[in-house]
């Protein structure tokens, strides 16, 4: 029983046990009262008809049964007697109880004694007899039934008026003591959130501990997310520019090409900067060094609007930009050379800032293809002439996307046809224990067509906000396979930010989260990038989890691993660490310091840390000796297939 339910049936007993004690006293009283009046009067009518028989001048029988029976006619008595002086009985009226209204077992549960009042006669000196008179008290019932329902009725109002105040202030009792309940309920669930102090003496000092705890906490994360975000920067960024080293930028390249979940194509930019060692001789290095700062500036510019952009200096020289979806390199390049051109009008007799090459490239081409492929391009830009772009000409599309208005219903008809599925990839820990399947969707645009990655359906779905109608559709498909399997339905279900931004989203996902058959785990994955943008609709989704057999993970982690302090108050279960950190690990100790911070913060948060894409056995190895408590990818899946 909650503690607000004991004190709600402690103040209802009380208040119970008050009302009815003070009930059963004031009947109490108020039948004494009425008895000591009964008895008063009949002492006083006993006097006043003795007094009068004493006075009368007759004195035979018959003139004082006369006087008697006519006392006798004049109230309501119960009975009338005259008494010799020796105690014989001489005269006597009596009378039956008059009707009442009042209940019989009222009656029976108080009875009101009416005690007869007696007066001698008397002859002169000679006393001739005794008189008594007792009255009816069905008069004193009728009172006293009067005054315990008036009684009654203001117990009840007294009491109602009792627990409306009593729920008004339980009510303000319980918002600050179930901020505290789920405060606690948090750290529980590994979110470490605060609260106001909840302005209740014996709850603030509560509350203060526990948010000097969840600040101290806090405070040590951040402290270490810091000094890895930092160990990161060192490992895989240029010092001068702020961009991707080379070393980075190839993993990236190859973890974009391999993905099941990145954009099916997109373009690669290459770009140099022709006349660097004049630069530096004519101006200094500090000048030179501040073009090549003003050129990365140019770069990131052009690479922010576009989704899992990457930019890159590879060399002293050199600068590569990743556009994963975008199929018109030459638009890209053209901008990104406009920009470029700017910075070089305030330097006197400088004509040759850049020369760019651009290729296209599809999912599954090698790293070393693609990258040949754009420096042929560059090659052909740098034998046309200064300040210009070219595009490789041997490009192929796997796969062109239609017309906006065409994806739209292409995408409804696949849902309604039900062309949709979901492909299964293992996910196990690093001594090969089975952990979860990922769940990729894929989908078909007729029944003759080749079933289409995640990678080429979310660009375009996203474009046209249809993300949270796949995903809808991506959990059914899930449900349905999790009622299939039984207990051992273990899905991890890859859900888009852009979804859960949605409030119409979250909605319709709740009734299937609700929905998930018993012993099933599910999990959601949100990418680590996605999370942070929509961060606020992230943590309303996660509290609308809470009770569900539905717990949260993030992937792709690491990018923006300076902000893991943040997803702390999720209540997280898991990590994946994007896999352009896990390429090559075993030849990085730089990469190695910053996994081995990572999993450190990760186990501090109490999550599990995963690693993504994980190719070979020597990569496996290296994250066992790391601290990885799971991988998934390429390696894994030949594994568990074989």
């Amino acid at each position: 029983m909650s503690l607000f339910r004991q004190i709600w049936l402690a103040v209802i007993l009380t208040t119970l046990l008050a009302f009815s004690g003070s009930f059963v006293l004031g009947i109490l009283s108020a039948r004494g009262y009425l008895e000591e009046q009964l008895a008063i009067k009949n002492a006083d009518n006993a006097e006043a008809l003795a007094l009068s028989i004493s006075q009368h001048p007759g004195k035979d029988h018959v003139t004082r049964e006369l006087l008697i029976s006519a006392q006798f006619d004049t109230g309501h008595y119960a009975s009338i007697r005259f008494h010799d002086p020796f105690g014989n009985l001489l005269v006597e009226r009596k009378s039956e109880p008059v009707a009442s209204d009042v209940p019989s077992w009222f009656v029976e549960l108080f009875p009101i004694g009416s005690a007869p009042g007696s007066a001698k006669i008397s002859s002169g000196w000679e006393q001739i007899g005794v008189v008594s008179v007792a009255s009816h008290a069905s008069f004193a019932y009728r009172e006293l039934w009067r005054s315990s329902l008036r009684l009654l009725v203001w117990f009840v109002l007294a009491g109602s008026l009792t627990g409306v105040l009593a729920s008004v202030i339980f009510r303000r009792l319980k918002r600050p003591v179930a901020a505290v309940v789920k405060q606690a309920e948090a750290i529980g669930e590994r979110r470490f959130v605060t609260i106001p102090e909840p302005g209740i003496v014996e709850l603030d000092s509560l509350a203060g501990a526990m948010n000097a705890m969840v600040v101290r906490l806090k405070s040590t994360f951040d402290d270490q997310a810091s000094r890895i975000e930092e160990l990161r920067r060192r490992a895989n960024h240029d010092e001068l520019t702020g961009l991707a080293n080379r070393a980075y930028f190839e993993n990236r390249l190859q973890a974009t090409l391999a993905s099941e979940e990145a954009a099916s194509g997109g373009t690669l930019l290459l770009l140099r900067v022709p006349q660097l060692a004049e630069l530096n001789a004519r101006f200094g290095r500090k000048a030179a060094d501040e073009i090549l700062v003003g050129i990365g500036r140019c770069i990131d510019i052009v690479a922010r609007p576009h989704h899992e952009s990457f930019a890159a200096r590879l060399n002293g020289a050199d600068f590569a930009l990743l556009l994963p979806g975008v199929s018109d390199g030459g638009a890209s390049a053209d901008q990104l050379l406009s920009s470029i051109r700017n910075i070089g009008i305030t330097l006197k007799d400088v004509d040759a800032l850049a020369q760019i090459g651009a290729c296209h490239f599809t999912r599954g081409m090698s790293a070393g293809a693609v990258l040949a492929r754009a420096d042929r391009a560059l090659a052909s830009a740098e034998t046309v002439g200064t300040n210009n772009w070219q595009v490789a000409s041997d490009e192929v599309s796997a796969f062109q996307p239609t017309s906006a208005a065409d994806w739209i219903s292409q995408i409804h008809g696949a849902i309604a046809e039900s062309r949709l599925r979901l492909a299964s990839y293992p996910v196990c820990t690093v001594d090969g224990g089975f952990l979860h399947d990922e769940l990729m969707l894929r989908m078909q645009l007729d029944d003759k067509s080749d079933w289409l990655s995640a990678g080429q359906i979310l660009p375009m779905a996203t474009r046209v906000r249809l993300t949270g109608e796949l995903d809808l559709a991506a959990f059914d498909l899930a449900i349905v396979k999790a009622r299939e399997m039984g207990a051992d339905a273990t899905f991890a279900i890859n859900i888009s930010a852009d979804s859960v931004e949605n409030e119409a989203f979250r909605a319709s996902l709740v009734p299937r989260l609700q929905a998930i058959p018993a012993g099933s785990r599910f999990w959601i994955e949100i990418p680590e990038n996605g999370l942070l943008r929509h961060f606020s609709a992230v943590r309303t989704l996660r509290d609308a989890m809470s009770g569900t057999a539905c717990r949260l993970g993030v992937e792709h982690v690491g990018r923006r691993f300076g902000e893991i302090a943040r997803m702390q108050e999720l209540g997280l279960d898991y990590i994946k660490v994007d896999a352009s950190f896990i390429r090559g690990i075993g030849n990085s100790e730089h990469n190695r310091a910053f996994l081995e911070g990572l999993v450190s913060v990760g186990h501090g948060m109490g999550v599990k840390i995963i690693a993504e894409g994980v190719e070979s056995d020597d990569e496996l190895n290296a994250l066992r000796s790391i601290g990885f408590d799971g991988a998934t990818g390429p390696l894994l899946s030949r594994r568990v297939s074989g």
